[in-house]
């Protein structure tokens, strides 16, 4: 079971919204990439009057003027280090 938000790249704000409820973002690790990416792995919390779900998660996020522009969403962190073309960690 996964969290509804679509995996591939999408705008951070189509992201959230997709999402029923309250979703918290934790950060755990920060990976630069090149200039402009960097591979985000953390928890997603959702929140809803259904009850409440954590999963592990993995982004790479576009960054420009300090701000995320984009961010393809991924299940694990395996699978976005992967993406990113990193080996996962064991």
């Amino acid at each position: 079971m996964h969290l509804s938000i679509p995996q591939g790249e999408a705008r951070f704000s189509e992201i959230r919204a997709s999402v029923p409820g309250e979703l918290r973002l934790s950060i755990c690790e920060l990976i630069p990439l090149d200039d402009e990416r960097v591979l985000i792995l953390g928890m997603g919390d959702l929140v809803s009057d259904k009850g409440g779900f954590a999963q592990e998660l993995g982004w790479i996020a576009t960054i420009r003027d300090g701000l995320i522009t984009t961010a393809a969403v991924y299940p694990d962190s395996a699978t976005a280090r992967r993406a990113a073309g990193l080996a996962p960690e064991d």
